[in-house]
């Protein structure tokens, strides 16, 4: 549903994540694209995704969200994470 909120502002570069957010961050090291399993989707677009400049991640702020944000910054690259949003505060203002 997230996804679609956003498409209905127009704004049409947006993916949504398949499986949920992760409970907490992985401290171990990333894992190879091929044993990812939960990251799959990242890997299957990763020749798209490797053109983007910069990102913006709108996650829920809970320890679940914020968990995701940075699981997906490490697979994105920190370096292109341009902010990263409270999407309930993102749904908020795409209804005005």
């Amino acid at each position: 549903m997230d996804k679609l909120a956003v498409e209905e502002a127009s704004l049409r570069n947006c993916v949504s994540v398949p499986c949920g957010a992760p409970q907490m961050v992985s401290a171990k090291e990333l894992p190879t694209s091929e044993k990812d399993t939960a990251y799959h989707y990242l890997w299957n677009c990763k020749d798209y995704l490797d053109k983007v400049s910069r990102f913006i991640l709108a996650t829920d702020v809970d320890n679940p969200g914020n968990a995701l944000a940075e699981e997906l910054a490490r697979r994105l690259g920190k370096e292109r994470l341009q902010y990263k949003l409270d999407f309930h505060i993102v749904k908020m203002l795409l209804s005005y």
